[in-house]
C-alpha cells in the first residue's frame, strides 16, 4: 500500500508531538479532516409560511416578502406529485427553498 507523501509527513508530525494537536500543513487537493464543518448554503434552507398575495406579474408573497416564480426553475409539488405553478393560491400554506439569489423560488410543497 502507497503512502501518500502529505499523510505520511502529517503522522510523523503527529507522532513527534505526541498528540493531536499538532499543526499539519495542508496542501492543495488535500482532503479535509473527516470532523471540518461544511457550511450549508442558506439558500437550501426549507422554510415554511403561507402565501399572502398571488401577483400577475409572476412573483408571490409568503409571509410578507415577495419572491419571483421562474417557469422551468421553480417546481411545485402536492402530496408528493408536481403540479402547475398556477396551484400557488394566497391562504395556501407552504415549505418552500429559494435560489442563490433569495429572491427566485426553487422548490416548493403545498401543505
Amino acid at each position: 500500500m502507497k503512502t501518500c507523501p502529505s499523510i505520511a509527513i502529517a503522522l510523523a508530525l503527529l507522532t513527534i508531538a505526541g498528540s493531536a494537536s499538532a499543526v499539519v500543513a495542508v496542501q492543495e487537493g488535500a482532503v479535509p479532516a473527516p470532523n471540518a464543518r461544511v457550511q450549508p448554503s442558506p439558500a437550501a434552507a426549507i422554510q415554511s409560511g403561507a402565501i399572502g398575495a398571488v401577483a400577475a406579474n409572476g412573483q408571490i408573497q409568503i409571509n410578507g416578502q415577495w419572491f419571483k416564480v421562474v417557469t422551468g426553475t421553480t417546481r411545485v409539488f402536492r402530496q408528493g406529485r408536481e403540479v402547475r405553478t398556477d396551484a400557488l393560491a394566497k391562504g395556501t400554506a407552504v415549505r418552500f427553498t429559494t435560489g442563490a439569489d433569495k429572491a427566485t423560488l426553487g422548490i416548493v410543497y403545498l401543505q
